[in-house]
């Protein structure tokens, strides 16, 4: 059980700013490859290209994505038992032997993947280059502890301040050292204190027909997380052995499936009861991908120069830049005038025990707050947290209610310790039960608390025993009442049984056996405008006719063949149907109507000002004294001024 106080509780710094904040993280992520050259990774069968050819091309195609979707983070190879050695640490220069460090740990750049491109090219051309460049030990293997440690001196060196730290270990070799316990039992020690430091080894087991990897050998044993680790949220995916005959395809997709970490959007306390609080950590299930931002340049001449921004607050009246800590909130209600002034001054004698009292002013009916004031009214000076206030039945979650997109959260057994004991209890107990949680969450500071539903989720396998669903809580926002909308319900035009059943057979012609996957298509607009990116950033010929297509486009042919005659059948029954040819009259949106103030326009007139105002702006006050409002905005601001000019 966690402890009743939160002395170990590591809250987040405290965020100045009054908004609300992104949830998707800044942590940047740091990725070395680790190969293992052996003599079979530069053989290649039937004209194919070698299993090293194919991993440095992975790689490099995940340098390219990176470019796009992770510009901040850092990739680096190093390959071990190679004859030469080339890598050293930028600490003490010591060298790994028979490893060479072919590229830094590194922010990505063109220039580092233009390089590894041209030697893939060079390859291409002559396959003899890899086996020269990296020649493979004539037998035996380097002890993998040494492997295992100096990658960690690697990721240290080139990326120290990087938060997600990852090994993408790729071998083909199943049992590097036979019958040696000592070197076994040492690469368990050293692949426990990657762990420790918060580097994660993702392994990549290649196999051929022939020569099937058999990670019980070896490797099954030396990268098995102890059991204080086993149930870190950082699991990753189990091995993917990889079947390297069937070319560079699969390889990748096996990559790019692990290549993006999992990083939590908040890491918050769960409030069980008085003095029970556990740690959990959430994250997002759906992210919506957009295109990122665009930076602005200066043409200088002959450089082009980054352009930031700066965002400063001025008086308008005093001309004078005004602090930040200096801003304060302000809120109109009703129209003003002197009513709301009279209404203002009633209240004069009992401002000494209102505490707001010195937000009014008078005339306009306008109140201000401070920063303070606003985070407090915003937020109720609740903490983020999440609050358990009670349970309901599982049925009482209707689909309706979600309005939002749910996160998953897990036990953080580092916040508090005890977290995943007692949330694997309560789990298990409200899957048995068919309940959930009814929660109060605030996610984090400055954001509006908001009432969630925890459905439990249990654990689930499929088929080959690798892990489908992991267990956990899906914290599904609920909606508030003023967020719920009851449109009105009238009697549309009736269909004939005659037309459903015509409808009814080409739909389910068109209908797919397997139904539609999202992650089988890539969003046509983003994935053409990343490719003429990654093709204008590596100064390469980019065809969209020829080198891209779009997925999403229905077979229009295979449509036609399938459900032509069903739908020209449904096309009579609607041309012969009365109700079908009936015109049903839409309403007409009115525009709001526009009000101004007068004093406020007034002020804007003596200073010369009412351009600012918008043309329906102008023509409301126009309009209110019986003024013509035709013309374009000159015209109406000369009318306005001239009726200022006779009613001083």
């Amino acid at each position: 059980m966690a402890s009743y106080t939160d002395w170990n509780f590591s809250a987040e710094d405290d965020e100045e700013e009054l908004e609300e904040y992104g949830y998707v993280s800044a942590a940047r992520d740091a990725i070395l490859f680790c190969i293992n050259v052996t003599q079979s990774m530069h053989d290649s069968e039937d004209g194919d290209k070698s299993p090293l050819y194919q991993v440095l091309q992975a790689a490099m195609e995940l340098q390219k994505r990176k470019v796009v979707f992770g510009p901040g983070d850092s990739i680096g190879i190093l390959l071990f038992n190679t004859m030469e050695s080339k890598t050293a640490f930028a600490n003490s220069g010591d060298i790994l032997e028979f490893s060479q460090l072919h590229q830094a740990v590194s922010q990505i750049n063109a220039p580092t993947i233009k390089e590894l491109r041209n030697l893939l090219n060079d390859a291409e051309e002559d396959p003899s280059i890899l086996r020269e460049q990296f020649r493979a030990l004539d037998k035996g293997s380097i002890p993998l502890g040494q492997v295992l440690n100096h990658c960690s001196y690697v990721l240290r060196d080139g990326a120290p301040k990087t938060s997600i730290k990852r090994i993408f270990f790729i071998t083909d070799d199943d049992d590097p050292h036979p019958s040696h316990r000592q070197l076994r039992l040492a690469a368990k020690t050293n692949y426990r204190d990657l762990l420790e430091a918060g580097i994660t080894v993702v392994p990549f087991y290649l196999s051929r027909p022939g020569k099937e990897f058999d990670p019980s050998k070896f490797y099954a044993d030396v990268f098995s997380r102890p059991d204080d680790f086993a149930t870190e949220e950082e699991n990753e995916a189990s091995p993917a052995i990889t079947d390297i005959s069937t070319g560079f395809s699969q390889l990748l997709e096996e990559m790019k499936i692990r290549e993006i970490p999992k990083r939590s959007l908040f890491n918050i306390p769960l409030i069980l009861g008085e003095g029970f609080v556990i740690g959990v950590k959430g994250y997002g299930l759906v992210t919506e991908q957009k295109k990122g931002q665009y930076k602005y340049f200066a043409n200088m001449g002959r450089t082009m120069e980054e352009v930031t921004s700066k965002t400063i607050y001025v008086d308008e009246e005093q001309e004078t830049e005004v602090e930040k800590d200096q801003i304060i909130y302000g809120l109109e209600f009703g129209k003003g005038g002197a009513e709301g002034a009279d209404e203002a001054g009633d209240g004069d004698a009992n401002e000494e025990q209102d505490e707001y009292a010195q937000n009014r002013i008078e005339v306009k009916n306008k109140v201000f707050f401070s920063m303070a004031q606003m985070r407090s009214l915003r937020t109720f000076d609740i903490e983020p947290s999440i609050k358990l206030l009670g349970f309901k039945d599982k049925d009482e979650l209707r689909f309706e209610d979600n309005v939002k997109h749910s996160y998953f959260i897990y036990p953080n057994e580092d916040a508090y310790i005890g977290s995943i004991r007692t949330f694997s209890a309560l789990l298990k107990s409200t899957h048995a039960k068919e309940k959930i949680g009814f929660a109060l969450a605030v996610l984090r500071r400055n954001t509006t608390p908001v009432f969630c539903a925890l459905l439990p989720q249990a654990e689930a396998f499929n088929d080959q025993g690798v892990q489908q669903d992991p267990p956990g809580f899906h914290l599904i926002p609920l909606p508030y009442a003023d967020d719920i909308r009851n449109p009105p319900v009238e009697k549309s035009i009736q269909c004939s049984t005659e037309e459903i059943d015509a409808a009814s057979g080409f739909i389910g012609k068109l209908m797919g056996k397997k139904g539609y996957a999202p992650d089988a298509f890539l969003n046509p607009a983003l994935d053409l405008h990343y490719k003429y990116l990654q093709a204008t950033a590596f100064e390469e010929e980019f065809n969209p006719h020829a080198n891209f297509s779009d997925e999403t486009i229905p077979n229009y042919d295979r449509i036609h063949a399938r459900a032509n005659t069903f739908i020209h059948e449904w096309k009579r029954l609607l041309q012969q149907s009365e109700q079908a040819n009936t015109m049903v009259p839409t309403a007409v949106k009115r525009k709001a109507a526009v009000s101004v103030d007068e004093a406020l326009i007034r002020s804007f007139y003596e200073d010369g000002k009412l351009i600012k105002f918008r043309n329906d702006e102008l023509k409301a006050f126009l309009s209110q004294h019986s003024l013509p409002v035709s013309g374009k905005k000159a015209d109406l601001i000369q009318r306005i001024e001239d009726y200022f000019a006779s009613h001083p």
